[in-house]
């Protein structure tokens, strides 16, 4: 595992991935804003969240919807507390059984301080991709 800022980054998607909240919500800090930039006409849990508690609650709703089964980093990028991250990932819609597979670029800040938690993510996603998922599987938007 490495050291440092990305640490952080690498644990949140260990947790995220085995969909552990306790892990997961270690973390991030108490006033997280997590913005996931994808339409809520086509996913019921995008936008914006702030709170450490909120973003554990749209995580539930996430993991009743998907199940998820790899991201695989493809680029990660550390500027000091900021770290870009580039990853491949693949999900299943739990009451279709449909898979869904992406790339999805995101940007973290870390709190500079030792053990230094996540205070912002943004997610972006391939809107066009999603819907045309969503489309296709004649699911509800």
């Amino acid at each position: 595992m490495r050291m440092g800022p990305e640490a952080a980054v690498e644990g949140l998607y260990a947790a995220w991935i085995i969909q552990d909240r306790d892990a997961m919500l270690a973390y991030v800090t108490d006033d997280l804003y997590f913005a996931q930039l994808v339409s809520p006409a086509d996913l019921r849990h995008a936008g914006v969240t702030v709170g450490k508690d909120k973003f554990g609650e749209r995580a539930d709703m996430v993991f009743a919807d998907w199940a998820f089964e790899k991201i695989v980093p493809i680029q990660l990028t550390v500027e000091g507390h900021i770290i870009r991250y580039l990853c491949d990932f693949k999900i299943r819609l739990r009451r279709t059984g449909d898979l869904f597979e992406a790339r999805m670029r995101s940007v973290f800040y870390v709190k500079d301080e030792p053990g230094g938690r996540i205070y912002r993510i943004e997610e972006y996603h391939d809107a066009a991709c999603f819907e045309a998922f969503m489309r296709l599987n004649n699911l509800p938007r």
